[in-house]
């Protein structure tokens, strides 16, 4: 068994994948920046992770323990079963009104694929052409549409 290889593959693997997931972040703030001089400002598009709420069967029981040591408790139980989320929004540049979610952003650990899904669509993208073309595809759904004009509407305090 070579493990000097296999850790070079390992660490090769993961630079590879932080040149891949730049790649992306870089695709959404060109989208970004490209959507904020169309609107005139008045819409920016971003990225958000959350983590979905506890299992309500880990968290029965609980009673009085501190929510930290609660949580410390049930991850290293294993019963702390959170899930990553990642939703595209939407919302005017330093707005304090609430985001609008365009939809949710899925994204390999190599990178890609990733997936973008909205409505009843789910787009797969394997490569950078791919990616721009799904967000491309997004941007153009009557839906989504809908909720962009709707904050491009919005009558701000900052615009009074």
């Amino acid at each position: 068994m070579n493990f000097k290889e296999s850790f070079g593959k390992g660490l090769d693997a993961a630079a590879k994948a932080q040149e891949l997931t730049n790649e992306i972040d870089s695709i959404f703030e060109e989208l970004d920046q490209q959507i904020q001089e169309a609107s005139d400002g008045k819409i920016s598009i971003f990225r958000k992770s959350t983590y979905e709420s506890l299992d309500s069967t880990a968290s029965v029981g609980l009673g009085t323990i501190g929510a930290a040591t609660a949580a410390a408790t049930l991850a290293a139980s294993g019963l702390l079963n959170r899930k990553k989320v990642t939703g595209i929004f939407a919302n005017r540049p330093g707005s304090k009104k609430d985001s609008i979610q365009l939809g949710t952003f899925k994204i390999h650990k190599k990178g890609y694929p990733c997936e973008i899904q909205f409505g009843d669509d789910r787009l797969i993208c394997e490569d950078k052409k791919s990616l721009e073309k799904a967000l491309n595809y997004l941007l153009s759904d009557v839906e989504i549409g809908k909720s962009l004009a709707k904050i491009m509407n919005r009558i701000e305090e900052t615009d009074l």
